[in-house]
């Protein structure tokens, strides 16, 4: 009897790991449209052009064609379990074999015990040993950089953040304008988020679906708010499906970057159809993260416990290809809730984007027009910018003259104090002062140039 049970504990304390750590335009009498042939000089144009009457009508986002792969759900617990089974069950079957073939030569049983308890370690030994080596060092990944021999693409310095336009609009499940969440009782939930940012002059918005991923794990919440920002909060095991949409909800093709800088021992996190959404994967150097890849999914773990959540070891950075949607899975390993926050710090140094043309539209044409322009600013601990406006319709139309500027930044706050304008061969310049600080930085900010009205001297 002892023997049995020795049995039986060894296999479970080969299992504790797993039962210990569990984002109309009005009819106008002048409509100006602002273009950019090349986004890296950073010059806004502008042109007149007639401007359409009605909307376009909306269309939802269109679903995914690509195959769903389910992710895996690492259920130690159960695993261990059968494990148990199977040992048990091979016991018998080579005690009773071995006892046949034994019984001419007089070994006794406890010899036999002896070896049988040998051969069932090394088993169990060889399994755990497998089990670990399925994850890879992150270095082995084709696309993979260290940090500090990395940036992160300008393209890439698109980042969600909540502003003074951003709404959030419940649309299934346990869904409110704060969360959401979905639980034993709530397997899908599913809002959508206006306002997001700007990609290359175009407004982003985000259409949220959240879903608990096995009907025999807790599930979790993601928020809205804005210190906690798509910041997602896992009991057991959640699937997050971002789709990027424009005004009319039509798909939206864009590129980004997240990082997160406290992957430990508690969390996994995995990415569906990888080869066709991640670009490049960063980390520092040395990292504490490995990987491996199943079924069109691909799994960043960690498995040194112990280490601080902000641990430079545990931060890594997924750049992104041009995407629509992306969908990750997020699992929990602890017998507490854990939590994976969206940052919009970059690991990898992030180059600077180019400023992009707004469209505007104005109902009276001597009161309050203006050029426009939007530029992605990533979070940095130094920037300088210079925007320039090119005024040679304007000038060429005799009837504006540049007045006055002013920049906002996405939570609405006037921000022209940190830059100087001047006007040089028709055009306007609009640059950063050495005293900027980082209200401009982390952000998106909105140039404007105002026009004053000189009478209407040609038609």
């Amino acid at each position: 009897m002892k023997f049995w049970g020795g049995i039986i504990l060894f296999t479970l304390i080969l299992n504790i790991n797993g039962i210990a750590l569990a984002n109309e335009p009005t009819n106008s009498k002048i409509g100006i449209t602002f273009y950019q042939n090349d986004a890296a000089s950073q010059v806004v144009s502008m042109q007149k052009v007639a401007q359409p009457t009605k909307k376009s009508p909306k269309q939802t986002a269109t679903p995914s064609t690509r195959p769903q792969y389910l992710p895996q759900t690492s259920e130690d617990i159960a695993m261990g379990m059968v494990w148990i089974g199977l040992g048990l069950i091979c016991y018998i079957l080579i005690k009773n074999g071995i006892k046949k073939i034994l019984v001419s030569k007089r070994t006794t049983n406890e010899k036999v015990k002896g070896l049988l308890l040998v051969a069932f370690l090394v088993s169990f030994c060889w399994i755990a040993t497998d089990v670990k080596a399925s994850l890879k060092p992150l270095s082995n990944l084709e696309n993979f950089q260290w940090a500090n021999q990395a940036v992160t693409p300008a393209e890439n310095t698109f980042i969600m953040h909540s502003g003074a336009r951003t709404k959030v609009t419940p649309l299934k499940g346990d869904a409110t304008t704060n969360r959401l969440s979905v639980d034993q009782k709530i397997n899908v939930s599913q809002a959508l988020v206006e306002n997001v940012g700007f990609y290359q002059g175009k407004s982003v918005n985000l259409l949220v679906t959240l879903k608990r991923n096995k009907s025999n794990l807790k599930g979790g919440s993601l928020s809205f708010t804005k210190d906690y920002f798509l910041g997602i909060d896992i009991a057991g095991e959640v699937m997050v499906t971002y789709q990027f949409v424009d005004a009319n909800q039509n798909p939206l093709t864009i590129k980004t970057a997240f990082n997160y800088f406290g992957l430990n021992s508690n969390k996994y996190i995995g990415y569906q159809d990888y080869n066709s959404v991640i670009s490049a994967v960063y980390a520092n150097n040395p990292t504490n993260i490995r990987y491996e890849s199943e079924n069109q999914w691909m799994y960043l773990k960690n498995t040194i416990v112990g280490i601080p959540w902000r641990d430079p070891r545990q931060s890594f950075e997924v750049v992104t290809k041009p995407i629509s949607q992306v969908t990750f899975a997020v699992h929990n390993n602890d017998s507490t809730p854990s939590s994976l926050v969206y940052l919009t710090e970059f690991l990898a140094r992030p180059e600077s984007a180019p400023a992009y043309a707004e469209s505007s539209d104005f109902n009276q044409a001597n009161n309050g027009v203006y050029l426009a322009a939007q530029q992605t600013v990533p979070s940095t601990n130094s920037f300088t910018s210079e925007v320039s406006f090119n005024l040679e319709h304007v000038y060429n139309s005799e009837q504006y003259i540049p007045e006055r500027i002013k920049v906002t930044n996405f939570d609405g706050k006037d921000v022209t104090q940190y830059f100087d304008w001047r006007i040089e061969n028709q055009k306007v310049y609009i640059k950063t002062r050495p005293a900027a600080t980082r209200a401009i930085t982390d952000t998106t900010l909105h140039y404007k140039v105002y026009l004053k009205w000189l009478e209407a001297k040609k038609l």
